[in-house]
């Protein structure tokens, strides 16, 4: 009788592993129950991307600027230096112009003056006073048609063109003494040969000859 009702009655003695078991029942079903963790979203600051982004085009356009600038005070120095050098450059043939212009003028005075002096003394002991002052006037007319009729060109000046052209300026009238040939380097020859030289002054000769004869 005893062992019948005993069959009746349930087993609370614990189950081998002790309350360890009972936990281990446990957990199983509180974790599946709890949701998976996810790693926390990187949040991204857009504001400051727009200021880095507004600090990176302010900065180009700074070098920009600043290379324009440069670009255009080399420009402007380039201008002036040229400027410059072109006004020296004006004065420089102004004044070689001038020099050189008062340097021929001077120089068929002086063949005038010479060339006349020593027909004078050559003449002298031949002819009477009157007469020698009158050869020597016509000689002088005669080689004032020499040196400035404008047909004969005494003289060759080679030389750049700016030069050439303050020369003839300067010169006027006596400027078709003279073959301008353009060139690098300023160079002054005598071109008039001996025989334009004789046949200039035949007809003086022959004047001279014939009065000299009369006598």
């Amino acid at each position: 009788m005893a062992a019948s009702i005993a069959s009746l009655l349930a087993d609370f003695s614990p189950l081998p592993g002790g309350e360890n078991a009972g936990i281990a029942i446990l957990k199983p079903v509180r974790t599946a129950s709890e949701p998976p963790v996810e790693p926390p979203v990187p949040v991204v600051d857009r504001h400051a991307d727009l200021i880095h982004a507004a600090e990176a085009r302010v900065r180009e356009e700074e070098r920009e600027a600043a290379r324009k600038t440069l670009e255009d005070a080399i420009v402007a120095e380039k201008a002036r230096h040229e400027d410059e050098l072109a006004m020296q450059r004006t004065l420089w043939v102004e004044q070689q112009g001038q020099q050189l212009s008062m340097q021929i003028v001077e120089a068929l005075g002086r063949i005038e003056l010479i060339v006349s002096e020593r027909v004078a003394a050559i003449l002298k002991p031949f002819v009477t006073e009157a007469f020698r002052q009158q050869s020597i006037a016509e000689f002088k007319e005669s080689l004032a048609t020499l040196l400035f009729d404008g047909e004969t060109k005494l003289m060759r000046i080679a030389g750049p063109e700016d030069v050439l052209a303050a020369i003839g300026h300067d010169l006027g009238s006596r400027a078709s003494l003279l073959e301008f040939l353009p060139g690098d380097h300023v160079e002054v020859s005598v071109v008039a040969q001996e025989t334009t030289i004789q046949t200039q002054l035949s007809a003086w000769a022959v004047r001279l000859e014939q009065a000299l004869k009369a006598e």
